[in-house]
């Protein structure tokens, strides 16, 4: 897969996680920020819904862990063909400082949230490498 970096104007981004009990606390915080405009993205795993917006975020559902800001990182996958694909380039991810991701196997598409000052050629590098250099990274101007 090649994958390669829009730039998004450097948007600031928080990154609210919470850890849930249950499916249905970690589908109502979806809900609730689905209703917010500034919300970007909610990324779900396990137990802990990480909320992507613009401006603040507060629920009555959950145990809030913390809140982080970033920048936001639209990234272009070509090659992803399947869910295997977005599994490993997910996995691969997780190793790196990203503080949220999505990745969209059927779009070839991903956002990465990462702490300012992180740079994203540097993480792109880092998920091929992880990738066994199935995987390219390029950024796009």
């Amino acid at each position: 897969a090649v994958v390669s970096t829009q730039s998004t104007g450097r948007m600031e981004v928080s990154v609210y996680s919470f850890l849930t009990d249950n499916a249905c606390d970690a589908l109502q915080i979806q809900e609730s920020a689905a209703d917010q405009s500034e919300t970007k993205f909610v990324q779900v795993e396990d137990r802990v819904v990480r909320v992507v917006s613009r401006g603040n975020f507060t629920t009555s559902v959950g145990e809030k862990l913390d809140c982080n800001s970033g920048v936001l990182h639209s990234v272009s996958i070509t090659g992803m063909t399947c869910f295997r694909c977005s599994n490993a380039i997910c996995a691969a991810v997780k190793a790196t400082p990203a503080l949220a991701y999505t990745v969209n196997h059927n779009e070839g598409t991903g956002v990465f949230v990462l702490p300012r000052g992180i740079d994203i050629q540097l993480n792109l590098s880092v998920i091929g490498s992880l990738l066994s250099g199935k995987f390219t990274a390029t950024v796009v101007q």
